[in-house]
């Protein structure tokens, strides 16, 4: 398994690093070149099949790099956790690990100190059990992200759009505070999206080569969205989609979630976007919302 998931990672390295080659060297289409820098705040809550919740915020601030056809994204997270050690943080938001309190990421039951330093501790019961739970805090930097994009423009502007993408998940959060999986994890996605009008369909499909830490085995990941986009005005729109994502561990949920979101394009360098999630498996939130503002240059 290991040896597998290595050469699979060789591979999907090779390809992104290719691709991100290609795209220095490569001509761009005509246009100007943009730069979007933006900084988020997410919230989400669920209990995850313990009977009492567990608590993230995501605070991600990203850089994106537009040329021609090619897009370039870094992305630099602060993360904070309030649980079980049933949940970490992936690339796009929380993962259920475990069912079992203290399987996860960190020791729960009864007091005590984390051996990386401070850590804040609260005592809940769960009503999945008996036994009295100690809730852990833990916040720092999350896994940083760096990806690179292709569009096939369509000839015509409500023709098929298709993108292809690759991103690469760095270990930079800390494993033993449950902030992170603490290895690399590799990425290759496909968006296809067709405009009717003012409504615009759309359909994601992605893979995840998930690195296997030395205290958990994590599973590679299928994971897909299908929804759709709609303008209100030139300026406002409004978009809502189903999420599903395989389960990261043996011993957890695939997970399925109902978003909606509305962006506001203030002006040519000001927008904002409002997001909400609902879950319906314990390996995801109950429920999530965020609050995006971004600036073009």
């Amino acid at each position: 398994m290991k040896q597998r998931k290595s050469v699979a990672r060789f591979a999907a390295a090779a390809l992104i690093l290719g691709s991100a080659l290609a795209a220095a060297a490569g001509p761009a289409l005509a246009g100007e070149n943009s730069t979007r820098l933006s900084v988020a705040y997410y919230l989400s809550t669920g209990d995850y099949g313990l009977g009492t919740d567990t608590d993230t915020e995501y605070i991600p601030v990203s850089l994106d790099y537009y040329q021609g056809p090619w897009s370039f994204n870094l992305t630099v997270p602060y993360v904070r956790i309030s649980g079980f050690g049933t949940v970490t943080m992936g690339p796009s938001g929380p993962i259920q690990v475990s069912h079992t309190p203290g399987g996860g990421m960190f020791g729960v039951y009864g007091a005590g100190s984390s051996p990386m330093g401070s850590r804040t501790t609260t005592t809940t019961t769960a009503t999945t059990s008996s036994a009295t739970l100690t809730k852990v805090t833990e916040s720092g930097l999350g896994d940083v992200t760096a990806a690179v994009g292709y569009s096939f423009l369509p000839a015509a502007a409500d023709g098929l759009l298709i993108e292809v993408n690759g991103r690469v998940k760095f270990p930079t959060a800390d494993e033993k505070k449950g902030l992170g999986t603490g290895e690399f994890d590799y990425s290759a996605q496909v968006d296809l999206s067709k405009p009717f009008g003012a409504l615009t369909p759309f359909v994601t499909a992605g893979y995840t080569i998930t690195g296997d830490s030395d205290r958990i085995d994590y599973n590679n990941v299928f994971y897909s969205s299908i929804g759709t986009a709609y303008s209100l005005t030139d300026a406002v729109s409004v978009k809502a989609s189903y999420d599903y994502r395989q389960k990261a561990t043996d011993d957890a949920d695939n997970a399925e979630e109902a978003s909606v979101s509305l962006s506001w394009l203030m002006n040519d360098t000001w927008s904002a976007t409002v997001s909400g999630s609902t879950g319906f498996t314990n390996a995801s939130p109950d429920w999530s919302g965020g609050l995006e503002m971004a600036m073009s240059f």
